[in-house]
């Protein structure tokens, strides 16, 4: 009859409805707990873009964030499948960055041959078909723009579309105000790590930019033997505070300009301690204590402060203490001049196995090999 069929019609959408609702509810969840592994803001971003792109079925989407300190907006994040530049230049002038901050705080879509209605680099894009901004929010600040449009494919987004990337940026914008915490903290942290190390360096100019230097090598040669990026953090921090030990060893000693005497020596060799006992209250650097301590060791146990070789000494450890010796050996003391790349690879080749770790030193020949003389002349902050 008339009636079953239309009962069978509403009963066939109330089922659609409601497998619709389902999707959504479970991508929702599945694009939370994503968002809720990293604290890393960049992460984050490419978490919320790719989740904004699937589920809105787009091939282009970005992340504008308004840096309102700086009067300027920054592309924070891009991904998909367009060739059109973003032209952030469109926003030069302040009325045009007024503009957009005014345009950007509702949620806007646009059709296929539908007119910009206010300055913006990312929907005036010239291979644009359709497009969906939503604005982002911290706080209930505006602090940004999720952005995702249709260049390749021709169909239009629907009211269903934006009402999808609207939940995608209401969970982005919890994840991006914690993920920005825990950028201004660690920016926190590594400045309160360098104001130590500048409290060694004012005692000695000798030393003075040596630990950012060995930042670069270290970094340089993790890279190329496949350390992940927690450890490289870790070992950016390590190679800061490596010497933050000096600060307890007399003046007399540490700036002594010839050679030390036996019992100088002894209190130089005491500052790997010295380090591990200052930075011993920071939980946070346990690993890092370990390697900062291992510094002055040699793969044949005959270095110090343990006199340990072997596996006793870690993959960081290892690459610290090629590190460091390399930049002394490049740079001039109060006791020698700097040593010519020749002789510096000399040494690390005739010490391959016994100070130093085959592999590190092999690494880091290539490095010097492959860029020459820059590759430690050229003055290089790296955090």
């Amino acid at each position: 009859s008339l009636r079953a069929v239309v009962r069978r019609a509403i009963e066939h959408i109330r089922l659609q409805r409601e497998n619709i609702q389902l999707r959504e509810a479970v991508n929702l969840k599945r694009i939370t707990e994503a968002l809720g592994s990293t604290l890393e803001l960049n992460e984050v971003l490419q978490v919320v873009l790719e989740s904004a792109l699937a589920e809105a079925s787009a091939d282009f989407g970005a992340v504008l964030l308004d840096c309102k300190d700086q009067e300027r907006i920054r592309l924070a994040a891009s991904r998909g499948e367009g060739e059109a530049p973003v032209d952030l230049s469109i926003l030069d002038p302040l009325e045009s960055l007024d503009a957009w901050r005014e345009g950007s705080q509702k949620s806007i879509l646009i059709k296929a041959g539908e007119e910009t209605p206010f300055p913006c680099p990312l929907l005036a894009r010239e291979s644009r078909k359709s497009a969906m901004n939503v604005p982002l929010r911290a706080k209930g600040e505006f602090i940004g723009v999720l952005h995702v449009a249709r260049e390749i494919c021709p169909d239009s987004f629907t009211e269903g579309n934006l009402e999808t990337l609207q939940m995608i940026a209401a969970q982005a914008t919890f994840a991006i105000e914690n993920a920005s915490l825990y950028d201004n903290l660690h920016h926190d942290y590594m400045a309160i790590i360098r104001a130590l190390a500048n409290a060694v360096e004012a005692k000695d100019p000798y030393t003075r930019g040596h630990g950012d230097r060995v930042v670069k090598y270290t970094q340089s040669i993790g890279r190329c033997i496949g350390l992940d990026e927690e450890h490289l953090e870790k070992l950016k921090v390590a190679s800061i505070l490596h010497d933050i030990g000096k600060i307890g060893i007399r003046d007399q000693v540490l700036l002594k300009p010839g050679p030390l005497t036996d019992a100088e020596y002894s209190e130089m060799k005491l500052h790997p301690i010295i380090g591990d006992r200052i930075l011993e209250p920071i939980r946070s650097l346990k690993d890092i204590r370990m390697w900062i301590y291992q510094h002055h060791e040699r793969l044949d146990g005959k270095g110090y402060p343990e006199g340990i070789g072997g596996d006793d000494l870690v993959t960081p450890s290892r690459l610290l203490i090629v590190a460091e010796v390399f930049d002394a050996l490049v740079t001039e003391r109060a006791y020698k001049p700097a040593w010519s790349m020749e002789k510096v690879i000399n040494f690390l080749r005739k010490n391959a196995d016994t100070h130093f770790d085959r592999e590190m030193s092999e690494v880091l020949i290539q490095l010097l090999q492959e860029e020459g003389e820059s590759f430690y002349k050229e003055n290089v902050i790296v955090y």
